[in-house]
């Protein structure tokens, strides 16, 4: 057997480690701000796009609606959301509440303070290709 030597950089492998370990420094940032990466995704659907369903938040984040009906019920115990629209023939649609709007707020600038972390890392130059190759992987366009 011939050692080829050590194998190449594998870009799928790479961006497994780093997902781990930058989701693992957001969570413990969102953690610090009192809220988690599905209640953060659901509150800024739901800024944007006043009364979605459950089922339409779970198919935004990728998650089965049961799950995300665990994850709306604890939001409404904790006074971030409120359903709308309820009644005979009418979809209950989700709005964010002004407590779900602070919360959302907070964990928001939680996101920042580790993109900052990141963009000092890695410089801005590289920051900024780095964010425009993976939304390019994603077929998303920034902004979006």
């Amino acid at each position: 057997m011939v050692d080829a030597g050590p194998p190449a950089a594998s870009l799928s492998v790479l961006l497994s480690l780093v997902e781990s370990r930058v989701a693992s420094r957001l969570e413990a940032a969102l953690a610090s701000a009192g809220i988690g990466r599905r209640q953060l995704g659901a509150l800024g659907h739901l800024r944007r796009e006043p009364g979605l369903s459950v089922s339409e938040l779970a198919r935004r984040a990728g998650v089965t609606p049961q799950s995300m009906h665990a994850t709306v019920g604890q939001m409404e115990r904790e006074g971030l959301l409120r359903r709308a629209g309820t009644g005979r023939g009418r979809r209950a649609g989700l709005m964010v509440t002004q407590n779900g709007l602070r919360r959302l707020t907070s964990g928001l600038g939680a996101v920042t303070a580790v993109d900052d972390d990141l963009r000092g890392e890695l410089g801005a130059e590289a920051y900024d290709i780095t964010v425009s190759a993976l939304l390019g992987l994603m077929d998303v366009s920034p902004g979006e």
